[in-house]
């Protein structure tokens, strides 16, 4: 009888400690504070938000977020940094390693905070979540595929930043304003990108911009997505047609998407569209226009199938077929930047994000075959 009772405590002690908490509960290791969030389908980690460190008194300077907690023997991925869960702290860096998402606010106001590292994140970033952070200068986020709004809004100490999987700014919102007043920020790379929202880039110091050729909308009927900035030099477009676009009343000299910056800026454009944009309601009223060379030397070619894969690329190119034996990579504007030996594959690794045309070539030294790749 004492050995049946004894049997029956363990296993009872046993189901209780590896009981899964269920939405609403909340538990704390000895860094931070937890709230479950969702169970997930079985076999698959449930899920947790971060609510906030377990000490405020006491927060690292150096934040180090897991991708996962255990809690009475269940595992819970970390999905969620929650709103405000770090804001106003005197925290210098962050290294996230799960795929979570930063949250509403939820670094908004660290004036210490001057590098932000995500690798692993493939969501968004929430309005407003790094919104003050003066100091921060170092963004790693490539995978991110949001940008809310307001997010790096006052970033003044940032210079450049790399989205390469980004495909919206400031969505789901009637203004995105994701960098607005980054006085700063003089340079972003956005192969990736589909759409931009309302004044994104108000108030910064970009010099020159590329909109790639995967947007698809400017937010064409409001204001300001490049306003006040007395910077920017040259819009440079890759689409072969012009996104329609209207002006923000009638008569209007400019539109408002591009304020008094059109009147200053040149617009370049892809070989033999021109005239279009020339002739394009809003297009046509930039000061200067540049039309990319002409890539006839990398077209003539005879087309032959096989397959490029990734693309868009990190590193390496691969093909599907060993009849290459040398590429040439010319820029967006026809411009041969490198010239390098293929064996199944080529290192791209070294470019600059991007969009190139890399001519395949046999080993007997001909083209048979031309692509366009996105370098991330």
């Amino acid at each position: 009888m004492k050995q049946t009772l004894l049997l029956f405590i363990t296993l009872l002690t046993t189901t209780l400690i590896n009981a899964q908490l269920v939405a609403g509960e909340t538990f704390s290791d000895a860094s931070f504070n937890f709230v479950v969030t969702t169970a997930a389908d079985p076999g698959s980690p449930n899920i947790v938000s971060l609510t906030g460190p377990f000490d405020a008194g006491a927060v690292p300077t150096s934040l180090v977020i897991p991708a996962t907690v255990t809690e009475g023997g269940v595992e819970y991925a970390i999905k969620l940094i929650s709103s405000q869960a770090f804001k106003g702290t005197s925290i210098t860096s962050v290294v996230v390693n799960g795929d979570t998402e930063p949250g509403h606010q939820s670094f908004m106001d660290c004036g210490s905070l001057a590098s932000i590292s995500f690798p692993n994140s493939s969501g968004s970033v929430g309005a407003h979540a790094f919104r003050n952070c003066s100091a921060l200068t170092a963004v790693n986020m490539p995978n991110i595929r949001l940008i809310g709004v307001q997010s790096f809004r006052n970033c003044t100490s940032l210079t450049s930043i790399d989205l390469p999987s980004a495909t919206a700014i400031g969505p789901r919102a009637t203004e995105g304003l994701s960098f607005w007043q980054c006085t700063n920020l003089q340079t972003i790379s956005m192969p990736a990108m589909d759409s931009i929202s309302v004044g994104a880039f108000n108030t910064t110091g970009l010099t020159s911009i590329t909109l790639p050729a995967s947007i698809t909308k400017l937010n064409e009927t409001n204001h300001n997505m490049f306003r006040n900035i007395s910077t920017l030099t040259e819009v440079i477009v890759e689409s072969e047609t012009p996104l329609v676009l209207t002006y923000s009343s009638p008569g209007d000299a400019t539109s408002s998407i591009f304020n008094t910056v059109a009147a200053g800026a040149t617009l370049t454009v892809p070989h033999g569209t021109l005239s279009a944009y020339q002739t394009a309601d809003v297009w046509k009223d930039f000061g200067a226009f540049v039309e990319a060379a002409p890539t006839a030397a990398i077209n003539s070619i005879t087309n032959e199938s096989f397959d490029a894969y990734p693309n868009p690329v990190v590193d390496n190119l691969n093909f599907s077929t060993d009849a290459i034996s040398s590429v040439d990579i010319y820029n967006i504007s026809g411009v041969l930047v490198g010239h390098k030996e293929a064996f199944g594959s080529v290192d791209m690794s070294d470019l600059a994000t991007g969009v190139y045309f890399v001519k395949c070539n046999n080993k007997n030294g001909y083209a048979i075959s031309t692509i366009r790749v996105v370098k991330k």
